[in-house]
């Protein structure tokens, strides 16, 4: 009789564990279905966001493309009736809520024509004391080539020069020096729309406009910048101009007043050159929406229907290289 009980004791004594073993492999088992299907149902979220995106974002490419074959070419935007589309990377809201910002490459620092001097005043702004020149110079040999059968300094043991023109601005950022935080900026046209209060403290360590917006592979057609396309950020930052002024020159745009540009670069002592109000056929035209962007390189002009796209990315990610091991 004892014999019988103490069995019974030890099966129960058994049981216990297995149904708590059993219980905890199906309690896993469920959260790792769980997570499984938050997973897919994330990513069928962030598709479907980026093909409401995509869907957006070519509608307002052919809103603005059609505003720039139909319309008048200013020195420094289009105008279709009353609207006026400046092309110096300012941005403009569309009906469909779409960010988009045109910039004309005569209106950037080209790194094909370069202006050693207006290079490394840019480049000083994001890298402050000799390393400025060092980087600049280093651009600059990057593109050389050497002569006589001379050698050109090597920068890096991992990185030489190509001596030949840059193929993209990404390779920018194979030159030592050039982080892939002040090429690409914080990359936000929206960004005074969701951050009113404090426009420049959601990204501190992050200019608001990296070397991507400001610099040119191509640049200008013809000699010297379209003052009436630079964007502010190369006003501030190469030439010097005050916020005050800034606010000026923006009121003149928006006017029209492009004779007044001119005389008010030369009263603050910056010469405009030859080509001061010559707009160039190539542009950089950003989108964006519900934060998922886009950017495009087309070449405008009358004859070419439609307009090509030379360079196309969607989504426009935070672009950088991979540092080799």
């Amino acid at each position: 009789m004892l014999s019988i009980k103490s069995r019974k004791h030890r099966q129960s004594g058994i049981v216990l564990p297995l149904t708590l073993i059993i219980l905890a492999v199906l309690t896993l088992m469920a959260s790792s279905l769980l997570s499984k299907g938050q997973d897919q149902s994330d990513k069928a979220f962030r598709l479907n966001q980026q093909w409401q995106a995509r869907l957006a974002i070519n509608n307002a490419e052919q809103r603005v493309l059609f505003a720039m074959m139909v319309g008048d070419q200013l020195p420094g935007g289009y105008q279709l009736g009353d609207t006026v589309l400046l092309t110096d990377s300012s941005n403009t809201k569309l009906s469909n809520g779409v960010w988009v910002s045109l910039q004309d490459h005569a209106g950037l620092v080209s790194l094909s024509f370069i202006d050693k001097s207006i290079l490394t005043e840019l480049v000083r702004s994001y890298i402050p004391g000799p390393d400025a020149v060092r980087v600049t110079q280093a651009i600059i040999d990057w593109q050389r080539r050497p002569e006589n059968g001379s050698q050109l300094p090597s920068y890096d043991d991992q990185v030489l020069p190509r001596n030949s023109p840059f193929r993209s601005l990404d390779e920018l950022m194979l030159i030592p020096g050039i982080t892939s935080q002040i090429y690409n900026g914080r990359r936000n046209l929206a960004e005074a729309e969701e951050n009113p209060q404090n426009e420049a403290g959601s990204l501190p360590e992050l200019p608001k406009f990296g070397l991507r917006d400001l610099l040119s592979v191509r640049g200008a057609e013809s000699d010297g910048i379209n003052f009436a396309a630079v964007p502010d950020a190369i006003l501030s930052r190469a030439f010097h101009v005050t916020p005050y002024n800034l606010d000026v020159l923006r009121r003149m745009k928006q006017r029209g007043n492009w004779a007044g540009i001119r005389r008010f670069l030369a009263s603050n002592n910056i010469s405009t050159g030859a080509a001061d109000s010559v707009p160039s056929s190539f542009y950089t035209i950003r989108f964006q929406y519900h934060g998922i962007q886009a950017r495009g390189i087309y070449r405008v002009l009358p004859r070419m229907l439609p307009t090509p796209r030379l360079i196309w990315y969607f989504p426009d990610n935070f672009r950088y290289f991979s540092q080799p091991k």
